[in-house]
């Protein structure tokens, strides 16, 4: 009972202890002895032997003595494991080689420390289970207690600041390193060392190449926060350590840092060891580790006070038990995991089709030629790189004024020099500038100055001006429309009415027997948006925090970029509706959809974007074809700005697509490691003949017990995952092995309720068969309490 409390809510053995002792004299009045120190010794040899039960040493005929370096863990069922999990010729996979990578995580954790408190006792598991062996560990850093840990990253980051500062007074244990398999969340054997004086490369070194040990395959993914100063030594120091750790010359290893610590890192580290570019690395994140994590900090004030063996054998047993949870939800993670690639990879492959349909194809194959080439040699130039960019401050003030200028000078029209085509035109301006003043008075506080009401007028008179002169050349081209107009005189507005709000007439707003004037086309502006997330990173990469007045500067040109936009957004609102009375069929549908306000943005995710790399989705007004009459100097400006954003379209669609394969090839090695380990238990049955029949007997049975655990694993796992690879027309070669299951959808347990049961029912017979039902179905359940079973 205590095991069970300890792991699922660490509980102490004290508390526990204590506990029991209240519930035997509360008031304290009984003279009980202390069995506190007795309940920790059997706590400690109870723990340590169902360990080595649960590892089938009692099947082995020599013993405890035969225990290997790590060999009490829970080893991960969905890792590659060459002759356990994976197919024939899995090494000629070709192309398909990803599908077979070791996924590895790595981090430290500072809060597992440990208490100098001279206390000296005999670890009962060396080196048998997470933990590393302690005494080869210790020898090893008896090399290294000078070693200088070198820093060369932008981030300054705080793993590598930690390694330059000593230990906290009285602690002889500062923290905590970790390696666990990062897609699948589970602590590799010998995969956790003590820190003595921070997270060090030598103590990190030693900890990732134990976690590697024994391993064969030839493409490893190594994650972690400070991959791109590790990396940088780590074939040179590896060098050092004995044959038996060293990883095979050819055997490829990728380093990168996890999703969200990659923020902190300056732009070469986002882009060299991101995990969204990296072939191979599907949708892996590598900061599963971080949830690792939350599991064993709230052990840190009570393993800080223990001795040290007993302090490893706690978080041993903590790793044990948190490995075996995370196999029992299997059939939920991979059932998820599926369902989300196979949506995500179609969405995004979709996306960046459309996308690449925009551009011409000469733009396509060069910068399908610049990925390629990067990722051969990441000395040429980087893809996913931003283009630098030239334009200082004055020169965004500059464009801006020229813009000002030219708006100001439009709509300046006459009768006699006006075609159709333009009076159409200056309609469309002068619906623009009405749009414009409402903005500006939005913007303004009810409570006016005198300043503010002067402008204010003279922009009206300015627009009503104009709008009279439009009135001259509307009746001129329509005079059908003079019916609509001022019932005096048609050049004149109404008296109690702003120039603002007076209604312009234009044709998608006529009566539809009038509507006989050409309609007008729609033609994408992309260029604001683009500025605008350009002139965000311009504010952030070279203005932040260095003082007020060049902030409130940038701010200003922002706001008004903010209000270019806005005036972009309603011309295209205004021109898609007078679109849609106009020609409510048209084909132009299929390019010009409803603009929402959250379609405006740029290609790129914005830097406070909450969403992942992995699930930005650009906005629609990106991926629809372009009009053919745009000014080549502008096209080329789009497309450099563009490149980075079609590179990373594209490694998005590529790592969900991995994401889909590496999920089914995931499942399938998850049912074939359970297979083969029932068939190991079955063949450690009977192995032992040095004892009487009577003992021979119980150790035979455990051996099938566990067997059978493993066969009812993949039983549960292939009755989950069947019916939604059915769903997606894939038949796994694995299925064939339940045949059984291939026809049933997974069961979903119903209670009948009282009311739906007729009077003559006997309510005692019913009770019975349900719960004889449920202990049929509820296999979950009886997988999950049959490792505490006794025998």
């Amino acid at each position: 009972m205590f095991h069970e409390l300890h792991l699922q809510g660490k509980t102490t053995a004290y508390d526990f202890y204590e506990t029991l002792a209240h519930r035997t004299d509360n008031i304290s009045v009984l003279e009980i002895l202390s069995h506190y120190t007795e309940f920790h010794r059997a706590l400690r040899l109870w723990r340590s032997t169902m360990a080595l039960k649960r590892a089938g040493h009692g099947q082995d005929p020599g013993g405890i003595e035969n225990t290997s370096n790590g060999e009490l863990m829970v080893e991960c069922p969905a890792c590659p494991h060459p002759g356990r999990n994976l197919p024939e010729r899995w090494d000629k996979a070709g192309s398909l080689q990803y599908l077979y990578i070791l996924y590895l995580a790595v981090d430290a954790n500072f809060k597992l420390k440990g208490k100098d408190r001279g206390l000296t006792d005999i670890e009962l598991t060396p080196g048998w289970g997470a933990f590393v062996h302690e005494g080869q560990y210790q020898a090893h850093l008896n090399n290294y207690v000078d070693q200088p840990e070198i820093n060369s990253c932008e981030s300054e980051h705080d793993a590598i600041v930690r390694a330059g500062i000593r230990s906290s007074p009285g602690y002889s244990v500062s923290g905590a390193g970790l390696a666990m398999c990062s897609r699948h969340s589970l602590v590799r054997k010998n995969g956790v060392g003590d820190l003595q004086k921070g997270e060090r490369y030598s103590n990190m070194d030693f900890i990732i190449l134990s976690a590697l040990k024994g391993v064969t395959l030839p493409w490893i993914i190594i994650t972690y926060d400070i991959a791109c100063q590790w990396s940088k030594n780590f074939w040179k120091q590896m060098k050092e350590y004995p044959p038996e750790m060293q990883i095979d010359p050819k055997t490829r290893v990728d380093a990168a840092i996890p999703g969200w610590h990659i923020n902190g890192h300056g732009q070469p580290c986002r882009t060299k060891f991101a995990l969204s570019y990296l072939d191979g690395a599907g949708r892996t994140c590598g900061d599963e580790i971080e949830a690792g994590w939350s599991h064993t900090n709230s052990l840190a004030l009570s393993v800080r006070e223990m001795a040290p063996a007993v302090r490893h054998e706690t978080l041993n047993d903590n790793w044990y038990g948190w490995n075996f949870r995370k196999i029992t939800r299997f059939p939920t993670l991979f059932a998820k995991r599926f369902k989300e690639a196979r949506k995500m990879a179609t969405k995004h492959r979709q996306a960046f089709v459309n996308l690449s349909d925009t551009f011409q194809k000469a733009t396509i194959e060069k910068w399908d030629d610049m990925v390629k080439a990067w990722k051969k040699d990441h000395a040429a130039p980087n893809p996913f790189d931003e283009p630098r960019c030239e334009t200082t401050l004055q020169d965004v003030r500059l464009e801006l004024s020229h813009e000002d200028t030219s708006d100001t000078a439009k709509t300046t029209s006459s009768k006699h020099k006006v075609t159709m085509t333009g009076f159409l035109t200056i309609g469309l301006e002068l619906e623009d500038r009405q749009y414009v003043l409402r903005y500006e008075l939005s913007q303004m506080k009810e409570k006016k100055t005198s300043k503010q009401l002067a402008d204010l007028q003279e922009k009206r008179a300015t627009l009503s001006w104009l709008i009279q002169n439009f009135r001259e050349v509307q009746l001129h081209y329509t005079p059908c429309m003079a019916t609509l107009l001022s019932a005096t005189t048609a050049s004149d507005l109404p008296t109690n009415e702003h120039a603002e709000n007076v209604a312009l007439h234009l044709p998608s707003s006529w009566p539809p027997h009038l509507r006989s004037l050409p309609e007008m086309a729609i033609v994408r502006d992309p260029s604001p948006s683009t500025y605008h997330q350009s002139l965000w990173q311009f504010k952030k990469i070279n203005i932040s925090g260095t003082g007020n007045r060049l902030n409130t500067r940038i701010l200003t040109l922002y706001n008004r970029f903010n209000t270019k936009i806005k005036r972009c957004a309603f011309r295209y609102r205004t021109a898609r509706s007078a679109l849609v009375i106009l020609d409510p069929n048209g084909k132009w549908q299929d390019r010009l959809r409803v603009l929402h306000d959250k379609d405006i943005h740029g290609p790129g995710r914005d830097p406070d974007d909450a969403t992942s790399k992995g699930r930005y989705e650009m906005s629609w007004i990106w991926l629809v074809a372009r009009p053919a009459d745009v000014e080549l100097q502008k096209e080329e400006e789009l497309n450099e700005g563009m490149r980075v954003e079609w590179a990373k379209g594209q490694a998005r669609a590529e790592r969900w697509e991995e994401e889909l394969l590496i999920v089914q090839e995931e499942m399938r090695r998850v049912i074939s490691f359970f297979r083969w380990k029932a068939d190991w238990w079955k063949s450690q049955a009977s192995r032992r003949q040095d004892t009487d029949p009577i003992t021979l007997g119980g150790i035979s049975a455990y051996a099938y017990k566990q067997a059978d655990i493993g066969r009812q694993l993949a039983r549960c796992c292939a009755k989950r995952w069947i019916p939604i690879l059915k769903e997606a027309n894939i038949s796994p070669e694995w299925a064939s092995q339940f045949e059984d299951l291939k026809n049933t959808d997974t069961p979903v347990k119903k209670r009948r309720s009282m009311t739906q049961t007729s009077p003559n029912t006997n309510h005692a017979e019913e009770e019975e068969e349900e719960e004889e039902e449920d202990r049929d179905d509820d296999e979950d359940q009886y997988l999950a309490d049959a490792y505490n079973f006794e025998d």
